[in-house]
């Protein structure tokens, strides 16, 4: 019986025991689950809001949900656990002894657990964004490159590779898996994720400019004014060359009957006149008074001698084919219209203010000079410009069915107006090889493209700019060491822009609509603005271009190379002009991979959009950013001794949607 009781004792403690520890482990597992969902429910909450304060209620309101006190529940923001950024949650309770009292002192034991989960990669901000989640590597860092985006985020669906003797800064880095192999560095805190989503890929302002990929403006038709009748005629005026042979004048002669003279100049009377052939001896002046029209069917003949009359209309059937080498000299008329081709050699030659209409092609060679005041000007051929000679147009519009071709050392002047120009064999509206050729403010539109090559000089004034493409696809060619300045206003170019190594081309602001490639191997600016490239955006070569305030949006890739320099940035709140997006400096929605390579050395700022593109920053290529840079790819590689530094981002630039995972 003694021993019975003794043994009874000892049985009844140890079954205490048992079902203590039993109650134990099930508020271990209960208290473990609770945690777990805290902790995932508090990086949700920060993911969402970034408030330490509104996670940590999130936490404790979890807890409470599930039955436990809300005073149970720890919870710690920011953790590390093995490098990676988390959210911890501790859940204490206590748990009562009962069975177990005989055998201790104590009234109960408490029961703790612990889970920690992970913070997503946009607890800062996010310049580096790769989407792709079937890569091998959706951020790859090779050989001795570097990628340092001091104060914002690298985010990736597919894995972080740093390898080699490269360097990845960030204040965030977020992948599924982040690796770094040989004598590689990564600098930033550590988070495991793979949800990120596009947050560009509603843009309602991306998804109208895309709308726009080759859409371009129609050149202008080349028309030419109606040309005036002129009639056949037997009255001939032959004027004398001094007062002497005047008087010596039939009474019934033209000249005599319509016409005085006083020294060298004659004074005709108002009307409308039909005359066959017409002379005016070199030096003498004739004008006709009040509004005049004076038809010459035959042959016109006034060599160094000048014609005027401010509302005269002076209409020539006959071309002046072979030349004027000692050419009439016309004042301010209503107008002059020449029924053939024109050609001038020789210097101080004028046409002074009025309308002027030559019905064939106009040329001024050798070392000529002409001068053509304001008025409306229409030439039915190709205004070719040569040799050492000059031509300068006053303001008004101009019509060639032809080019404006300019060459040699010559030079060539168009006043403020609006010019529709033809093109010739070879496509071009505009053809110079070596010469200087300036527009005035005004729309141009030519059917056909323009080629500067040499050491040409075209300037072009304010106003839209309407191209066709010439024969070989081009709408531009600038090549050798040429210069193409266009004024501020809209570009259409329906073709590509292509410019060679040594060459500058500098767009005014506007929008410019270009369906084809924009190929820069020369230097230049691009002013602020919308480009809407249907194809692909190249610059190569040793020669810098800067493009400020500015939007592009591309069909195609994305290319610097060479020991080129490309200064590119976005518009800003206060400075979107022209169809320029704020914050938007490229954008394409290309397949095609994209690359930064050579020993290219480029400024970049803004963000670059190229959700399906492949992009390599590779050889010695760098980009460093003025502003904050951000960038959207498929995939991001850099290799060799590139890098792509932005230390300017204090502001969020990008929103990812990293997914949480509880890590412990």
């Amino acid at each position: 019986m003694v021993l019975a009781a003794f043994a009874l004792t000892a049985v009844m403690g140890m079954s205490g025991l048992a079902v203590e520890v039993g109650n134990g482990y099930y508020a271990k597992v209960r208290n473990q689950r609770v945690s777990d969902m805290a902790a995932l429910g508090a990086a949700m909450s920060y993911q969402a809001n970034n408030s330490v304060s509104q996670a940590t209620q999130t936490a404790k309101d979890i807890v409470a949900a599930s039955g436990l006190p809300a005073s149970s529940a720890t919870v710690t923001l920011p953790v590390t656990v093995g490098g990676v950024s988390g959210v911890q949650v501790q859940i204490t309770t206590t748990v009562p002894i009962r069975l177990a009292s005989m055998i201790t002192r104590a009234a109960s034991y408490d029961v703790s657990t612990t889970a920690v989960a992970s913070l997503s990669g946009n607890t800062s901000p996010a310049c580096v964004l790769s989407l792709s989640k079937t890569a091998s590597f959706g951020v790859r860092i090779q050989g001795a490159s570097t990628l340092n985006t001091t104060g914002c985020a690298v985010t990736s669906n597919s894995a972080v590779s740093v390898e080699g003797s490269s360097n990845l800064t960030a204040s965030t880095i977020t992948g599924p898996s982040i690796t770094a192999s040989g004598s590689s560095v990564i600098n930033g805190t550590k988070a495991i994720g793979s949800n990120a989503t596009d947050p560009l890929a509603s843009s309602s302002a991306l998804s109208a400019a895309f709308v726009q990929l080759g859409v371009t403006t129609t050149p202008t038709t080349v028309a030419m004014p109606t040309a005036p009748t002129i009639s056949a005629s037997s009255t001939n005026w032959s004027f004398p060359a001094n007062q002497g042979a005047y008087n010596a004048l039939a009474a019934n002669d033209p000249v005599k009957t319509n016409c005085t003279i006083s020294g060298q100049a004659f004074t005709c009377n108002q009307g409308t006149y039909a005359i066959n052939n017409f002379t005016l001896p070199s030096g003498m002046t004739v004008t006709f008074t009040g509004v005049s029209v004076v038809n010459v069917y035959g042959t016109f003949s006034a060599n160094g001698a000048t014609l005027n009359g401010t509302q005269t209309s002076y209409n020539l059937r006959s071309p002046y084919s072979t030349g004027w080498a000692s050419s009439p000299t016309f004042g301010n008329i209503a107008s002059l219209y020449v029924g053939g081709a024109v050609s001038y050699s020789g210097s101080g030659n004028k046409i002074g203010s009025g309308n002027v209409f030559i019905a064939g092609g106009l040329t001024i060679g050798g070392s000529s000079s002409l001068t053509i005041g304001a008025g409306t000007h229409a030439i039915g051929g190709t205004i070719d410009v040569g040799g050492s000679s000059s031509l300068t147009v006053g303001a008004g519009d101009l019509t060639a069915n032809g080019s404006i071709y300019v060459e040699g050392s010559a030079t060539a002047t168009f006043g403020n107006g609006n010019y529709v120009v033809g093109k010739d064999s070879n496509g071009y509206s505009i053809d110079l090889v070596g010469p200087t050729l300036t527009f005035g403010t005004g729309d141009f539109s030519g059917t056909g493209g323009v080629y500067v090559n040499g050491s040409s000089t075209l300037t072009m004034g304010n106003g839209d700019l309407t191209l066709g493409a010439a024969n070989d696809g081009n709408a531009m060619n600038v090549s050798g060491s040429s210069t193409f300045y266009m004024g501020s206003g809209d570009l259409s170019a329906d073709g590509n822009i292509v410019t060679g190594g040594s060459s500058q081309i500098s767009f005014g602001a506007g929008q410019h609509a270009i369906d084809g490639n924009l190929t820069i191997n020369g230097g230049g600016t691009m002013g602020a603005g919308r480009y809407t490239i249907n194809g692909n955006f190249y610059k190569s070569a040793s020669m810098g271009v800067t493009a400020n305030s500015v939007t592009i949006i591309a069909a195609g890739s994305f290319y610097t190379g060479g020991a080129s320099s490309l200064t590119l940035t976005a518009p800003a709140a206060d400075s979107a002009t022209n169809g320029g997006i704020v914050g938007i400096a490229f954008a394409s929605k290309t397949t095609s991979a994209s690359t930064i390579d050579g020993s290219s050395s480029n400024t970049l700022g803004g963000i670059f959009y190229l959700p399906n593109s492949d992009l390599s920053i590779t050889g010695a290529g760098s980009v460093a950013a003025p502003t904050c840079f951000a960038l959207i790819a498929k995939t991001v590689g850099i290799t060799g001794s590139a890098m792509l530094r932005d230390t300017n981002c204090t502001a969020p630039t990008l929103t990812t949607n990293t997914s949480v995972a509880l890590i412990q």
